[in-house]
C-alpha cells in the first residue's frame, strides 16, 4: 500500500507495514477505528492475509530462476515443516509436496463406466475446477450450454433448483442427463409452478429418467422462486455450482444476456457448504412434493394453468387434495391446544387476516381434539351468516377428516337429517328456534365464523344457550366501531393472533415500504393521561402547525411513483383534523373525503365504494375502520397522529396489508416528531422486525438490515433522531421516575397497582427491572408502598429472577412454586429425583454456578437461605406465577432412560443442563465451556450449539456449519479436530448401536444485548449420515421435530416454509 491511505471503510488485518501507514497520518486531520480480530473469524482472516501474500512471494521466489517452479515449491515445503514443529500439526508433515510439483486430474477405474483416463478432457469443464468463473456470454467464454454438458458429465451427484424448466432447455442437455442417470448417479430438480413457465412435458421426461428425484412446488402465489442454481457434487470435493440468472430454457443457457457465476468449493468451501445448505432446506420443505410420473401429471398441469391465468391464490371451496396445514397454521394450532392444556382455557378467541386459512384451522382444531379424546361423542357446531361460507367449511372439514359423509347443512334450502355435526346459518339458528330443541350441553365443539358479529342480539341467543366443552371464535377483525368487546365470550383475550412477520412470510400479507416523514409538530409538551396524549391538546398542536399539511403533500409525491393513482387511507387526530387533511388533499389534486365513527352508515359505505372505485384518493379517518370495510386495493397508508397503542397501530397497518391484483407493496408514511416521554416507538419496530438480531437502536443505525422478506423500512434523518432518543430513553429508565409512575399509577392509569398491570401499562417485561437490578418489592417500598426490608440474598436472588424471565419450562416452574409455596409447611411429600434435580438447577441460577458461594450445599440449606430473604422469595414466586400463566407453547418429554427435569423445546443454560444431568450438583461444578460434552456414567453425548458463532457483524465464513435442515433434520460440524476414524466420531456414529444417547441444544447467538443466552433443548437425536473429517459434517434426525414457531430460532439459511 504505497503512499498515504486514502479515506474508506477497510476490512485488512493491521501488519507492522499497515501499522507505520497509519502512523504517518496527520492526527489532527484523519481518525482511524480498529476492532479485535473476532476469535471466530480469525482462522479466516488469518488464512485471508496469508493467502494474499503468497502469490507475491511465490513470483518473487520465481524471478530469475531456471526452474521457477521447483523454487516455489521449496517455499511452500518449508513454511509446511516450520507449521508441522508446532505440537498439535505433526500431521502436516504428510503434506509435502512433491517436487517438482504435479497436480492430480483424475482417478479412473479401469473397468468402469467413465472414459479412460486419456479421454477425460472430453468431459471435464473447460473453467478450472480450484476457480471461479462468471460467464457473461462473451464469444472468447466457453458457453454456459458445453459447459453445463461437462459438469453433468463429470459429476457424481446433480442439484438442480430453477423457477422453470422449459423443453427447449431441457432437449439440449437431456442426452447428458439420460447417460448420467443412466450410470445409476443420483440426480435432484425442484422447480416450480410460478407464472406457468414451466413446460409439463420436461418435467414428466425428467422424472422418467432412472433414479431422478424431481420435487414441485404447485403454489404458484406464495412460492416466488426466483433463484437458479445448479449443483455438481463430486467424490474427489472438486464440487462446482453454477448460481446466477439462468433459467433451464434455451435463450438463458445459449444467447440471453445472462450472468451466471461458476463456484468452486476449493476455493470457497464455506460459500458452497452454504448453497448446498439451501438446496437441503428447500428439498426438504413442505412447500415442494415429489412429482410422481403417471399420478401428478394432472394436478402440475391444473397448476400451470392456474398460475397462467392468474386465478388468484387457491380458495377453500375445494378440497380434493390432501391437505396439510402450513407451518404457521401448524404453530397456531399448537398454541390453541397449548391454552387449553398448560392454562385450562377452552374458550379461545382466534384471530388472523382473512386469506390465512382459519377454517382449516378450525378443522385441523377439531380433528386434534377427536383424535386426543376418541372417547367422546366430539359433536360439532359450525355457525357462519352466508351459505357459500358454510358450504366451503363444511367441504374443508370434510376434507380435512378424509370423511366424504361428515356434517351437515341447514342453510337456505338445505336440510339437516341430523344435529350431530351441525353447519348451520345463524339466521337459521333463529328462525328454528334450535336453543329450545337441543340441550345446551350437546355440542363438544362450537366454532363461530366472523365472531366480531358475535355480540349482535342475533348471536346472543346461541352464546348463552350453549355450553360446550370448546368454544373456538374466527374473526380477522376483532375491534368494531360501536366499542363493544368481543373477548367477554373469551375470559377477556385473544387465545392467539397471526403475527404479522409470519403473515408476510407466507405472502398472506403483502409487504411494506415504511417511510419515517420528519414531523414539524412536537408533542413532547402535551400532556399525557391515562396512557395516551390528552385529545383536545394533542388536537390543538396538530391544528396550530399549518406547514405539517404542506409537509404531508410533499412527502406523498416524494414517496410515491404515481400519486394520482393511490387507493389510501389517512389516520387522523380528530374530526377538524380528518376534514383539513381531506380539503388538503383534496386541493392537491387528490379528491378525498373524511368519515368518522358519527359519519352516517349510507355515506360511510358511499365513501367506501368511491375509494374502492378511484372516485376518491384517499378516506381520512379518526378511528379505526368498522369490521365491514374490506379494501384490499388499498396501497397507501399515511400516519398523521401518533397512535399510542401498538394494537390499534397493527390494526390501522393492517388494513393496507390485504393482498390484491398488480399491488407490489403498501407504502407507509408515518410522520414522526418529538414525542413524549412515555410514548413508546420500540414496541411498533420491535413487531415491524420480527425476530431479534441485535439492539434495536442498532438495528436503526445500520438501516435495518434484518428485514422481513419485500419489506423495508426508511427513516429521514430528523425522524430518526428523534426515535432513537424515545428508545434509548426507554431504555435508560430512571429509578426515581419509576417510583414515582408506581405512586401515581392507580390514578393515572385507573387500575389497581399490580405487577402485572403496571408492566403492561409501561410496555416492560419482568426481564426489564431485573436487567437493573431491581426488585418489584424494592420499588414498591421506596414508593412507600410497602414496609421497609433488608435481606442479604436480594442481590442473588434478583440476578436468579433474571434468568429465570428466559426459561419456559412447566415442569421447572411447577416444581420451584410447589417448592417454595411449602416453605413452611411441615411434612412436605418427599421430592422426586427429577424435582431433586430441579432444585439443584434453581441454586445454581441464584449464584450462577456455585451455590455453596451462598453456603447451599443440599436442599436443606437451600430451604434455610429461602426463608432467611422471605420478601425476596415472594417475589420469586410471583413471577413464577406470571410466567406460568404467559406459556405460550407446549413442551415434550425428554424421552431419556433416567430421570431428568430437561423438557424438549425448553430453553435452558449450560449451568441449567449440567445440573438437570448430574453432571453437577450443589458442591460440585466442574463445567467447562466447550460446546461439546461426553457424560460417560450417564452414556450421552451432549452438543451445545451456537448458530452465528461470530460476535460481530455477519459472517458467511462460520454462520453454514451448524444448522436446521428442516423440522426433523439437523447438520452439525464436529470440532476441527475430530477424525473420521477417531474413538469420538465412532462413538457418534455408531451411538445406536451401542445405546449412547446424543442430545441437541441450540441457541442462535452467545450474547444479545451483552447478555448470555440461554439454549433450545432439540431433544434426543439420531445418526442419518456424515461427511469429511477434520471436522467432520453430520446429519441428525431429531426424535421430536421442531415446532414452526421454534424453527426460526435455530435455522441458519432461510427454510420455504
Amino acid at each position: 500500500m504505497p503512499g498515504r491511505l486514502p479515506e474508506g471503510i477497510y476490512e485488512h488485518l493491521i501488519d507492522s507495514l499497515l501499522e507505520q501507514q497509519l502512523g504517518d497520518l496527520s492526527k489532527d486531520a484523519f481518525e482511524s477505528s480498529r476492532q479485535s480480530l473476532e476469535k471466530t473469524e480469525a482462522p479466516i482472516s488469518l488464512t485471508r492475509f496469508l493467502g494474499q501474500l503468497l502469490p507475491t512471494v511465490l513470483r518473487a521466489v520465481g524471478e530469475g530462476e531456471e526452474n521457477k517452479t521447483a523454487a516455489q515449491v521449496a517455499v511452500i515445503n518449508e513454511i509446511l515443516a516450520s507449521l508441522a514443529r508446532h505440537p498439535k500439526l505433526s500431521w502436516l508433515r504428510d503434506r509435502r509436496i512433491i517436487p517438482p510439483g504435479e497436480v492430480l486430474t483424475a482417478i479412473v477405474a479401469r473397468t468402469g463406466s467413465w472414459p479412460s483416463a486419456p479421454s477425460l478432457g472430453t468431459i471435464r469443464p473447460s473453467t478450472p475446477l480450484n476457480e471461479h468463473a462468471l460467464f457473461t456470454g462473451a464469444h472468447q467464454e466457453p458457453s454456459l450450454e458445453s459447459e453445463l454438458r461437462k459438469e453433468i458429465a463429470s459429476a457424481d451427484r446433480i442439484d438442480f433448483l430453477v423457477s422453470f424448466i422449459k423443453w427447449s432447455g431441457l432437449r439440449l442437455i437431456l442426452e447428458a442427463l439420460q447417460a448420467f442417470c443412466a450410470s445409476g448417479r443420483p440426480l435432484r430438480v425442484m422447480t416450480t409452478a410460478y407464472l406457468g413457465a414451466t413446460d409439463l412435458r420436461a418435467v414428466t421426461t425428467l422424472a422418467g429418467l432412472p433414479g431422478a428425484e424431481i420435487l414441485v412446488s404447485y403454489d404458484g402465489e406464495r412460492t416466488r422462486l426466483h433463484a437458479k442454481a445448479y449443483l455438481f457434487h463430486r467424490n474427489s470435493g472438486c464440487h462446482t455450482a453454477i448460481i446466477g440468472s439462468a433459467n433451464l430454457s434455451r435463450p438463458a443457457i445459449t444467447s440471453g444476456l445472462e450472468w451466471n457465476v461458476r463456484l468452486s468449493a476449493r476455493e470457497s468451501p464455506d460459500l458452497f457448504g452454504k448453497v448446498a445448505a439451501m438446496f437441503e432446506s428447500y428439498l426438504n420443505s413442505p412447500r415442494f412434493a415429489r412429482f410422481r410420473p403417471g399420478l401428478d401429471e394432472e394436478t402440475l398441469r391444473t397448476a400451470l394453468l392456474l398460475s397462467r391465468t392468474a386465478s388468484g391464490r387457491p380458495g377453500e371451496g375445494s378440497f380434493s387434495f390432501d391437505i396439510r396445514p402450513y407451518p404457521y397454521q401448524q404453530e397456531i394450532l399448537d398454541r390453541l391446544q397449548a391454552a387449553r392444556d398448560l392454562h385450562g382455557r377452552f374458550r379461545n378467541l382466534l384471530v388472523a387476516a382473512t386469506g390465512t386459512g382459519k377454517t382449516i384451522m378450525a378443522a385441523f382444531d377439531y380433528a386434534r381434539q377427536r383424535k386426543l379424546h376418541p372417547d367422546r361423542s366430539h359433536r360439532l357446531l359450525f355457525v357462519a351468516h352466508r351459505q357459500e361460507i358454510l358450504a366451503q367449511s363444511l367441504a374443508c372439514f370434510r376434507g380435512v377428516l378424509r370423511d366424504a359423509d361428515f356434517g351437515q347443512l341447514l342453510v337456505g334450502s338445505s336440510e339437516a337429517a341430523s344435529v350431530d355435526h351441525l353447519f348451520v346459518s345463524i339466521q337459521k339458528f333463529n328462525a328454528r328456534a334450535l336453543w329450545d330443541r337441543i340441550p345446551s350441553d350437546f355440542y363438544d365443539m362450537v366454532i363461530v365464523d366472523e365472531f366480531h358479529h358475535g355480540v349482535a342480539p342475533s348471536y346472543r341467543a346461541l352464546l348463552e344457550h350453549f355450553r360446550p366443552r370448546i368454544l373456538l371464535g374466527l374473526t380477522a377483525t376483532p375491534e368494531r366501531h360501536d366499542g363493544l368487546d368481543i373477548t367477554e365470550f373469551f375470559e377477556g383475550r385473544i387465545t392467539q393472533e397471526l403475527r404479522l412477520p409470519e403473515a408476510i412470510e407466507q405472502r398472506i400479507l403483502c409487504p411494506f415500504h415504511y417511510f419515517g416523514v420528519t414531523d414539524s409538530v412536537d408533542l413532547r409538551t402535551v400532556p399525557w393521561v391515562r396512557g395516551r396524549y390528552e385529545p383536545a391538546a394533542l388536537e390543538q398542536a396538530v391544528l396550530a402547525n399549518a406547514p405539517r399539511l404542506r409537509l404531508m403533500i410533499e412527502a406523498i409525491q416524494r414517496y410515491l411513483a404515481e400519486p394520482e393513482a393511490v387507493t389510501g387511507l389517512a389516520f387522523c387526530v380528530s374530526v377538524a383534523h380528518a376534514q383539513g387533511v381531506a380539503r388538503a388533499l383534496t386541493e392537491a389534486g387528490l379528491p378525498s373525503l373524511a368519515i368518522t365513527a358519527r359519519t352516517p352508515e349510507d355515506e360511510r359505505a358511499r365513501a367506501v365504494d368511491d375509494l374502492r372505485h378511484r372516485r376518491l384518493r384517499f378516506l381520512c379517518s379518526v378511528d379505526v375502520f368498522n369490521e365491514g370495510v374490506d379494501l384490499p386495493a388499498v396501497d397507501t397508508v399515511l400516519f398523521l397522529r401518533p397512535t399510542e397503542s401498538l394494537t390499534v397501530f397493527l390494526q390501522q397497518l393492517g388494513r393496507g396489508l390485504r393482498l390484491a391484483e398488480r399491488k407490489e407493496c403498501l407504502t407507509v408514511l408515518d410522520f414522526v416528531g418529538n414525542a413524549h416521554r412515555e410514548f413508546q416507538f420500540a414496541p411498533r419496530f420491535r413487531a415491524l422486525l420480527g425476530r431479534e438480531h441485535q439492539p434495536l437502536d442498532r438495528e436503526i443505525e445500520g438501516g435495518f438490515p434484518h428485514m422481513l422478506p419485500g419489506c423495508s423500512i426508511h427513516l429521514e434523518r430528523g425522524a430518526q433522531e428523534s426515535i432513537l432518543e424515545n428508545i434509548r430513553a426507554a431504555v435508560r429508565v430512571r429509578r426515581q421516575a419509576l417510583i414515582r409512575e408506581i405512586q401515581t399509577f392507580t390514578a393515572t392509569a385507573g387500575q389497581p397497582l399490580t405487577f402485572e398491570a403496571f408492566l403492561a401499562h409501561r410496555f416492560l417485561q419482568p426481564v426489564d427491572l431485573y436487567d437493573r437490578g431491581w426488585s418489584w418489592f424494592r420499588l414498591l417500598a421506596a414508593a412507600g408502598l410497602h414496609q421497609p426490608f433488608h435481606e442479604e440474598g436480594e442481590e442473588a436472588i434478583i440476578k436468579g429472577m433474571k434468568d429465570l424471565c428466559r426459561k419456559d419450562s412447566l415442569f421447572y416452574f411447577e416444581t420451584l412454586l410447589h417448592f417454595l409455596e411449602g416453605l413452611e409447611t411441615a411434612g412436605q411429600a418427599p421430592l422426586t429425583e427429577a424435582e431433586q434435580l430441579v432444585l439443584v438447577m434453581f441454586a445454581s441460577t441464584l449464584c450462577h454456578g456455585e451455590p455453596a458461594a451462598l453456603g447451599i450445599h443440599d436442599a436443606e440449606t437451600l430451604r434455610r437461605f429461602l426463608k432467611t430473604n422471605p420478601v425476596m422469595t415472594r417475589e420469586f414466586v410471583q413471577l413464577l406465577r406470571f410466567l406460568r400463566e404467559t406459556l405460550a407453547a407446549p413442551s415434550k418429554p425428554n424421552g431419556l432412560d433416567f430421570p431428568c427435569p430437561l423438557e424438549v423445546h425448553c430453553s435452558y443454560f449450560q449451568r441449567d443442563i449440567f445440573a438437570a444431568l448430574g453432571v453437577n450438583t450443589m458442591s460440585r461444578h466442574p463445567y467447562g465451556r466447550e460446546g461439546v460434552k461426553h457424560v460417560p456414567d450417564r452414556r450421552l453425548d451432549l452438543f451445545l450449539i451456537t448458530l452465528e458463532k461470530s460476535e460481530g457483524q455477519f459472517s458467511p465464513s462460520t454462520m453454514y456449519q451448524d444448522y436446521a435442515i428442516n423440522e426433523t433434520l439437523f447438520h452439525w460440524q464436529s470440532q476441527s479436530t475430530t477424525a473420521i476414524d477417531s474413538p469420538t466420531a465412532r462413538r457418534y456414529i455408531e451411538h445406536d448401536r451401542t445405546g449412547h444417547q446424543i442430545l441437541l441444544f441450540v441457541r442462535l447467538q452467545k450474547k444479545i444485548r451483552g447478555e448470555t443466552q440461554p439454549y433450545l433443548f432439540l431433544g434426543k437425536a439420531h445418526y442419518v449420515s456424515h461427511s469429511g473429517s477434520r471436522p467432520v459434517s453430520f446429519i441428525w434426525r431429531l426424535e421430536e421435530r421442531i415446532p414452526p414457531g421454534l424453527l426460526p430460532e435455530v435455522v441458519a439459511v432461510p427454510m420455504a416454509n
